[in-house]
């Protein structure tokens, strides 16, 4: 019974790793495309 409680902390820890990897990996690809973006309309309203 210790050692099953010890593999469902340890799954639920893996996940929760997981998850915030995933978050900021969401956060860093959203900021990547605000940049990307504002680049954009900044060529444009130089190109007009």
């Amino acid at each position: 019974m210790c050692l099953n409680d010890g593999g469902t902390g340890e799954l639920a820890y893996f996940l929760q790793d997981q998850s915030g990897s995933s978050f900021f990996e969401h956060a860093l690809l959203l900021s990547l495309m605000s940049v990307v973006l504002l680049l954009a309309l900044l060529a444009i309203c130089k190109g007009l």
